[in-house]
């Protein structure tokens, strides 16, 4: 009886063997068409990037510091709340006259 259950395991892992070798056999063959999909994917994203950065380089943006409650771009008085929001709130802050960026150098 131990002989028969022995051969019995042996034929599971013969069985077992067989059915992955077939999975991967499988996998292979289909390894093309996968490569050509991500390739295709990768086009793609590669056209997004490249059109995303040359939006990226027609925008002109500008940053000046504050001086003076006065913006270095335009040379002209900014109001006291975007003095407030660069200072005190710290948050991004355009000038009310010409629209840059604004920033208080430390």
């Amino acid at each position: 009886m131990l002989s028969n259950n022995l051969e019995f395991k042996k034929l599971l892992l013969l069985h077992g063997k067989d059915r992955r070798k077939q999975s991967m056999e499988t996998e292979l063959e289909n390894l093309p068409h996968s490569i050509s999909h991500i390739e295709s994917k990768i086009e793609v994203e590669n056209a997004t990037i490249a059109s995303a950065t040359q939006e990226l380089r027609n925008l002109e943006i500008y940053i000046a510091p504050l001086e003076e409650q006065k913006c270095s771009g335009c040379n002209l008085r900014v109001s006291n709340d975007v003095v407030s929001s660069v200072l005190v709130e710290q948050k991004l802050t355009h000038c009310d006259q010409c629209g840059r960026i604004v920033y208080f150098e430390r």
